[in-house]
């Protein structure tokens, strides 16, 4: 009997460590899965859009199906979800811009899910998109992302009401708008407003004294041969404009403006204290037409001389 007992009780003693050690197994198969970043997925085009365009409507409108907003190992992994992200951005500008429009809110929504995605995003966008320094930044792309904001249910009312003073301001000067009128003084003392300066194209060019970057664009844009050359055939104007204020910094700066340029100084300050302009950098540049109506708001150098190329030569 006592044999028995033994071989009955080692016997029990093997299942359960066998148990255990499956167990551990399973437990650590889990974890393993757990720790591992899901590889992104892009959607499947049905086979019936044939058309480019179509594809690419369909493609970026169902960008985000397979992401799983819950999965916050993945979400913070940059080489997955801010890679796709970057991804996602770059393809906005293949195709029309409610196609774009409805692609970014679809992001938004189905990161709603998940408070911890959707504030990933929300940091991910204002830096891609809206960052002064992000190549990459849109404001035309941004602005569904503050219309957004303003309805999030993850935003209080303070949040919300700060978006909307945001989208506000991103909606002035539109590209396709006509440029908001502001008048100016030159150095002669006489004064002009925008809209009642010459007739042709005008590369509208915000400044700081003393700006590093200024100073910076001011000695490329001068050195430019292209730009000096469509000044000197009157086919584009350089209008440098000093915004702050201060009317001693500006005429202690102008000999810093080259003298092909128009170097204009906002003397009612009316730039600033009616938030006609959205300066939140310095330079800001705008490209307007003959009309003076906005073609390129807030762009870098290598933009303007791409539009100068394509339109002005």
């Amino acid at each position: 009997m006592m044999k028995i007992r033994l071989v009955l009780l080692n016997l029990f003693i093997f299942c359960v460590l066998f148990s255990c050690q499956n167990d551990k197994k399973q437990s650590a198969s889990t974890n393993q899965e757990a720790n591992t970043a899901k590889a992104f997925t892009l959607p499947t085009i049905p086979e019936n859009l044939t058309n480019e365009e179509d594809k690419k409507a369909y493609l970026l409108t169902h960008y985000w199906d397979n992401f799983d907003f819950q999965d916050t190992l993945t979400l913070n992994n940059p080489d997955i979800t801010e890679q796709e992200l970057v991804n996602f951005i770059n393809l906005l500008n293949q195709v029309p811009f409610d196609v774009a429009s409805t692609s970014i809110t679809n992001l938004l929504t189905k990161s709603e899910a998940n408070e911890t995605s959707f504030f990933y995003f929300k940091t991910q966008l204002e830096r891609y998109l809206f960052d002064p320094n992000s190549p990459m930044r849109n404001e035309l792309f941004y602005e569904p992302v503050l219309q957004f904001y303003t309805q999030s249910s993850l935003l209080d009312e303070t949040e919300k009401i700060k978006q909307g003073v945001i989208l506000e301001m991103v909606r002035k000067n539109r590209p396709g708008s006509k440029a908001t009128n502001f008048s100016y003084t030159l150095p002669s003392g006489k004064k002009e407003t925008l809209w009642n300066s010459s007739s042709v194209p005008t590369l509208l060019f915000f400044y700081e004294p003393g700006c590093s970057s200024c100073e910076r664009s001011i000695a490329e844009m001068n050195n430019l041969g292209l730009l000096n050359d469509l000044i000197k055939q009157n086919k584009l104007k350089i209008l440098a404009v000093y915004a702050l204020g201060d009317q001693s910094i500006w005429k202690d700066y102008q000999s810093s403006i080259p003298s092909n340029w128009v170097n204009a100084f906002n003397d009612n300050a009316s730039i600033l204290n009616k938030d006609l302009y959205d300066l939140k950098a310095s330079p800001t540049i705008y490209i307007l037409d003959q009309d003076k109506n906005i073609v390129l708001k807030d762009v870098y150098l290598d933009e303007i001389i791409d539009y100068l190329n394509s339109n002005l030569i």
